[in-house]
C-alpha cells in the first residue's frame, strides 16, 4: 500500500474509532440505552409478554456485544497494523479489551445502569474469536502474513 493511501486509511480509521468510542460513552452513561428502556419498548410496541420482550433483549444485547467488540477489535488490530506497531494483532485485542472494561466502568457509575463484568468477558470472547477467526483465514490464504 503506498503512503498516501496508508495515511488516508488511517485517518478515516482514526475518526471511525474515535466515533465508536464516544457512541459507547454516550450508551453507556445515558440511562435509556440500559435493558429496562428496550424491554418495556418491545413489550408494549409489540404483542410479547414482559418475560419473552426481557428474553429478546437479552439475547439481543449479548449478541450486540459479542459482535461488535469482536469488530471493534478487527479495527483496533488494523488500525495498529497500518501503524507499522510490531504486534498489532495483540495490540488491537488490548485496547478493545479496555474499551469493554471502560464502557462497563462507565455503566457502574450511572444511575439506573450496572456495570457487569460478565458483560466484559463476553465481549473479550467476541475480540478474541472474531479476530482469532479472521486472522486464521488471512494466514490460511497469505502463509507469509506474520504479525
Amino acid at each position: 500500500m503506498d503512503i498516501k493511501k496508508r495515511l488516508l486509511s488511517l485517518i478515516a480509521l482514526t475518526f471511525l474509532l474515535i466515533g465508536i468510542i464516544a457512541f459507547l460513552a454516550y450508551t453507556s452513561i445515558n440511562p435509556h440505552w440500559g435493558s429496562g428502556y428496550w424491554e418495556q419498548y418491545a413489550a408494549t410496541h409489540y404483542p410479547l409478554s414482559f418475560h419473552t420482550a426481557a428474553e429478546l433483549v437479552y439475547w439481543t444485547r449479548k449478541s450486540l456485544h459479542f459482535l461488535g467488540y469482536g469488530t471493534l477489535g478487527l479495527l483496533s488490530w488494523l488500525y495498529f497494523y497500518l501503524w507499522k506497531f510490531s504486534k498489532p494483532y495483540w495490540m488491537g485485542i488490548v485496547l478493545a479489551s479496555l474499551i469493554a472494561a471502560l464502557d462497563e466502568y462507565l455503566q457502574s457509575r450511572v444511575p439506573f445502569r450496572n456495570g457487569n463484568p460478565e458483560d466484559v468477558l463476553l465481549d473479550i470472547c467476541g475480540i478474541i474469536v472474531i479476530t482469532g477467526i479472521t486472522r486464521l483465514f488471512l494466514e490460511l490464504n497469505n502463509p507469509a502474513m506474520q504479525d
